[in-house]
């Protein structure tokens, strides 16, 4: 089965370099222009199939434009969220590094067992994100699947079910802002193979 993996648009917070979890920022105009790019992209795909999306703001509506351009059904699942960044929502690394060095390097340098004040680990995030996969992916029948979501989940996919690794989740060349990753899934072996960019 082919996956279409999906990173929502820019939002102001985004070009602002700011921490940016369950905050429900919408896209800007930059955002809106990078998905209208990555439509293009995607109609030499002959995209079609269902549209996973994370339930925030700037994904759904990275998500309506794709479904709108190729009438696709649109799902909605929370699962795909951001991770949780709690009180570092919407504050720049710098920032952070100024008040609170201590808890942000510990969680950079183990972000599996600690959190950002009352938000979550990366193994809460990958807990949901894998319960998705199982749900999803491993139930689909052969069809295509477009997902759109958010850095975090991207990185954990891309490090547990294609290179098998989860600590690798820093090191994976993330996907940018309204772009996209094309990725080939052989279900019944779970073996996952990148075929190229959108």
């Amino acid at each position: 089965m082919r996956i279409l993996l999906i990173r929502h648009g820019q939002t102001d917070e985004n070009k602002q370099k700011c921490y940016l979890g369950h905050f429900d920022s919408p896209l800007n105009n930059t955002g809106r222009q990078q998905v209208e790019g990555l439509v293009k992209g995607l109609e030499e795909l002959e995209t079609r199939g269902v549209c996973y999306s994370s339930d925030l703001l700037r994904s759904v509506e990275t998500s309506q434009i794709i479904c709108n351009a190729f009438s696709l059904e649109l799902k909605v699942y929370p699962d795909l969220r951001e991770l949780h960044f709690g009180d570092w929502d919407c504050h720049t690394y710098d920032e952070l590094n100024e008040k609170h060095s201590y808890s942000l390097n510990q969680w950079i340098s183990n972000p599996f067992l600690y959190s950002p004040p009352n938000g979550e680990t990366l193994a809460e995030l990958g807990s949901r994100v894998d319960r998705w996969v199982k749900q999803i992916i491993f139930s689909n029948s052969g069809e295509d699947c477009l997902v759109v979501s958010h850095g975090g989940p991207i990185r954990w996919i891309l490090s547990k079910w294609l290179l098998h690794d989860e600590e690798q989740f820093w090191n994976v060349e993330n996907i940018r802002h309204g772009e996209g990753l094309i990725l080939d899934v052989d279900v019944a072996r779970n073996i996952w193979k990148v075929k190229g960019n959108i």
